[in-house]
């Protein structure tokens, strides 16, 4: 088995030609690659300029003769797309991206999806099931739940005005008292407007208690300075970017 990594769009496997109009390809280093052994591509694909290179990679070992036995994904573009939609509107992610995923047609892992189950070639890989966060942990949607073994789910999240937060757990719990700090655990932030309506809200209950964010995909289009108005500690992977800075502790999957 041989690993090929596609990065923003870059590789040590090829090299990359643009053209004008917008169109891609890709010219093989096929002196570091051999051709009996099955390929497994690892890649982030944040956008659409993005899908392009992944399939020019795919067509172009398969040209020349190469087996590509998996792609794993561990950002995929749209893949949060799981909420119903106004009339009119497609699913973005079941009607528009995943045929054209379905395309590749070999065998494809997504980490921590919402829905596992919206692709017809789909593994979603449980990683970091043995991750140790110290603390309580709070938090997160079905597909948090399907990662994390033995989660203490007492988090209730309800939108309102589309950023507004309900938290339901009893704040009396000898368990609040007990732990010194707090994790809130999902799987993704984009703007983060409903992580900080999260921590506000327990740092007017908890003030003496540590709390730190773990998201699986970091976006933070707004940046991270808001959240750690609140938050101590930030942690994600670098699924979707690299962050450094000094209160964001990041997991290395690409």
């Amino acid at each position: 088995m041989q690993e090929i990594i596609l990065k923003n769009n870059q590789s040590s496997h090829f090299t990359l030609i643009s053209y004008p109009d917008g169109q891609h390809s890709i010219k093989l280093s096929l002196n570091k690659l051999n051709v009996k052994e099955p390929v497994e591509i690892k890649c982030r694909i944040r956008n659409f300029g993005e899908l392009e290179v992944l399939f020019c990679l795919v067509n172009a070992l398969r040209k020349n003769d190469f087996y590509v036995c998996a792609i794993n994904f561990v950002y995929l573009f749209g893949m949060r797309s799981d909420r119903a939609f106004e009339i009119g509107e497609p699913n973005y992610f079941r009607s528009v991206v995943s045929p054209i995923i379905n395309l590749l047609e070999t065998h494809i892992r997504v980490l921590a999806p919402h829905n596992i189950d919206q692709l017809n070639y789909i593994d979603a890989v449980p990683c970091y099931e043995d991750i140790s966060i110290d603390g309580l942990r709070i938090g997160g949607d079905a597909s948090v739940k399907r990662w994390f073994y033995n989660l203490h789910n007492h988090f209730d999240k309800q939108r309102k005005e589309k950023i507004i937060v309900n938290l339901a757990f009893d704040i009396d719990s000898p368990s609040y008292k007990h732990h010194k700090e707090i994790t809130v655990i999902d799987d993704l932030c984009d703007g983060g407007a409903t992580f900080i309506a999260e921590g506000e809200y327990l740092k007017n209950i908890f003030p003496d208690k540590k709390l730190k964010l773990f998201v699986y995909h970091g976006l933070f289009t707004q940046g991270v300075h808001g959240l750690l108005s609140y938050y101590d500690e930030i942690i994600c992977t670098n699924s979707y970017q690299d962050i450094d800075h000094p209160q964001v502790t990041q997991i290395k999957v690409i």
